[in-house]
């Protein structure tokens, strides 16, 4: 429970003749009313409280105060005072990461709120505030906070589904989902197991209308003989609303369309790791590959996380034919664990300046580049652990601030309140929970072993490829 009490300030301050108004702003905490007990004498005030009940165990949250006068208008204060802080069921903290705590805040003349920021502590945490002053009545708030639910689904046609193609093959069914994108309105979704990326024409579509690596919709066979328009095995699909990238694992590959297809079986313009449209083979040259596993374009480079040779490429331009060869490596050639080395790299990601790699197989760490490199082999500055001694990073994404990152072995994405700096653990975790839970229940708000997260403005799209689903969340952002 947290407690917050104002101290006894002067007379300019009793004047507010104030109460607080607390609120969750995006989460946590429980929807509650708290009515002032009755007492008599000048001065005297209620409390009014609301809040929701979206939350995620460790996710910082932000609460603001708002003073209010006794007939419940919005008042400033017409001079500073502290506002003394207790708590015994988690800390508050003065910054949006809930980094550093705070046992005071100060409030400044003519300031009418006041913001703290939380994270519950894990899904049933209780959030309780406390407020007296010799001139208020004492009032206190209790609400429970809850895990999120899923706000949509694809694949399956409940939440309670978990078989492959659920949906049926041409109309909304997935096997084995990966890793998924957003073109204008359009989804695109990496259909692993299916050999196809299949295109929803909106966010809301229950069933898709255009595939690519196949004929139809009917169809799923694996590519055989391999082609611009056909492709097996694809593990991700990336977008920047004009061009198109596939990642075909088992073909050694990435095809790319200079524009967003419209047709089924539209052929890629060109092809990255082969030297032709129709060629499968694996190698370890600037311009060959072996079982990739995403490729994405920032700024001008194209990144490659190239998997099965334990590195990511880097194209300081983007390709504009096929056959193309990389400008830089990152990781040493061989499978390693020193910090110019990956294991098996599942994804990469660009943010500002900095260069991170989900680093699996026997690393169970994600990598921090603070700049992107501009030559061979450069050392990671910072490895991040997942609270999870054979943890596998699978995915990552950035939520405003926020780090968040799929553990396919613990079937559970993980958080930080912010890119670390310095090696720290995860604040908390998505679809289970808490940290050391691992629940197999089949529902709207657990998540099973999975491959793929996407960021659309506040939702946050999940691929639990194990389940042959993608769940949608809205995110409790602070």
């Amino acid at each position: 429970m947290r407690f917050l009490s104002f101290q006894k300030r002067r007379h300019a301050v009793l004047a507010l003749i104030a109460s607080i108004h607390l609120f969750g702003c995006g989460g946590g905490g429980g929807n509650g009313s708290a009515s002032s007990p009755s007492q008599s004498g000048p001065g005297v005030a209620s409390m009014q409280f609301s809040t929701t009940t979206t939350a995620w165990p460790g996710w910082c949250k932000t609460l603001t105060a708002t003073l209010l006068n006794s007939s419940g208008a919005t008042v400033s204060a017409s001079t500073a005072f502290t506002a003394s802080i207790t708590t015994q069921d988690a800390s508050v903290y003065s910054d949006s990461s809930c980094s550093t705590t705070i046992s005071s805040i100060a409030v400044s003349a003519g300031s009418s709120t006041l913001t703290l920021y939380y994270k519950p502590t894990a899904v049933s945490s209780t959030l309780s505030v406390s407020l007296s002053h010799s001139s208020f009545t004492t009032s206190t708030y209790s609400g429970t906070s809850a895990l999120p639910t899923a706000v949509g689904l694809k694949g399956q046609s409940n939440y309670s589904g978990g078989g492959g193609n659920g949906n049926g093959l041409s109309t909304g069914g997935l096997n084995e989902p990966r890793r998924m994108a957003i073109a204008g309105s359009k989804l695109f979704v990496a259909d692993k197991a299916n050999h196809r990326v299949v295109i929803y024409p909106s966010l809301t579509a229950t069933a898709p209308d255009t595939v690519l690596g196949q004929a139809d919709l009917t169809s799923n066979s694996g590519a055989n003989p391999a082609s611009a328009s056909s492709f097996a095995d694809p593990v991700s699909v990336w977008s920047d609303g004009t061009r198109l990238l596939v990642t075909s694992k088992s073909q050694n590959r990435i095809l790319m369309w200079n524009t967003i297809p419209t047709t089924d079986a539209t052929p890629a313009d060109l092809v990255i790791g082969q030297a032709s449209d129709s060629t499968t083979a694996t190698g370890t040259g600037m311009a060959e590959l072996d079982s990739p596993e995403h490729a994405f374009i920032s700024g001008t480079k194209l990144f490659v996380v190239d998997g099965g040779n334990s590195r990511v490429l880097i194209f300081n331009t983007v390709p504009t034919a096929t056959g193309a060869a990389a400008d830089v490596q990152v990781g040493a050639f061989g499978s390693g664990n020193a910090a110019d080395q990956f294991a098996t790299p599942y994804f990469a990601l660009v943010t500002g300046t900095k260069l991170l790699v989900a680093d699996g197989g026997t690393n169970h760490r994600i990598q921090v580049f603070n700049t992107v490199p501009t030559a061979a082999n450069a050392a990671a500055d910072l490895s991040l652990a997942l609270s999870n001694a054979s943890a596998q990073p699978t995915a990552l994404a950035i939520v405003g601030s926020k780090l968040l990152a799929y553990d396919e072995d613990k079937s559970r994405v993980v958080f930080w309140n912010a890119i670390p700096t310095s090696a720290t653990s995860p604040d908390g975790v998505i679809g289970q929970a808490d940290l050391s839970s691992v629940s197999t229940t089949v529902d709207d708000s657990t998540l099973g072993r999975g491959y793929g997260l996407l960021v659309d403005g506040t939702s946050l799209w999940v691929a639990d490829t194990e389940r042959h689903r993608l769940l949608k969340f809205t995110t409790p952002e602070p």
